[in-house]
């Protein structure tokens, strides 16, 4: 108990990994870390750059075969003030993302654009539709919203002003989210139809 209130109290050199500090900096010791730039201090930093990005996705085993997006327009609906598409597209072969494009109406094209992207907050029957607002909303979307971005749709308002916004679903969120095969049995976890029972828990 002493040696707790010791690691507690003790101040590691204003290091934000706090009491985990010595465990992070022994393994990094270890490590080598053969790639790191205050290690190398390179002089020719594209070619650094180009080698570190090699070994991140040589160490994540995550590296698709390049693809056309194959964007495809599912639905078209005014907004008034701007149009509001739902689309997909291809980030990999095997990858279909669902997403809003919203396109300002008094926006000469080509407009500035922006990615938005919807939290990560544990709530995965919807993605995108947190923060962009539809037709027929479900009452624990429009819970989650008013709870969590104080009922405020920050895409269409950039789109209001001016600016072509693209809005995902994140993996695991969504039309992306995980569906088991118990579910699709018990018509469960479905988004064809207003289900009761959905919660943000």
């Amino acid at each position: 108990m002493e040696k707790s209130r010791q690691i507690l109290g003790r101040r590691w050199k204003g290091s934000g990994l706090g009491s985990l500090y010595p465990f992070v900096k022994r393994q990094q010791e270890k490590a080598g870390q053969t790639l790191a730039f205050l290690h190398q201090r390179p002089k020719d930093i594209e070619a650094w750059k180009a080698a570190a990005r090699k070994k991140v996705f040589e160490l994540l085993s995550y590296q698709p075969e390049p693809c056309a997006p194959r964007a495809t327009i599912l639905e078209r609906v005014d907004k008034g003030d701007y149009v509001r598409e739902r689309i997909t597209f291809y980030t990999a072969p095997e990858v279909e993302v669902p997403a809003f494009v919203l396109i300002p109406k008094r926006a000469k094209l080509p407009a500035p654009a922006v990615v938005a992207l919807h939290c990560h907050g544990g709530f995965y029957y919807w993605g995108k539709e947190k923060v962009v607002k539809t037709e027929n909303e479900h009452p624990a979307l429009i819970s989650y919203r008013a709870r969590y971005y104080d009922g405020l749709s920050y895409p269409v308002t950039l789109a209001r002003n001016g600016f072509v916004v693209i809005v995902f679903d994140a993996f695991y969120f969504g039309e992306r989210r995980l569906i088991l095969d118990e579910e699709l049995e018990h018509g469960i976890n479905d988004r064809t139809k207003m289900e009761a029972t959905v919660t943000e828990d």
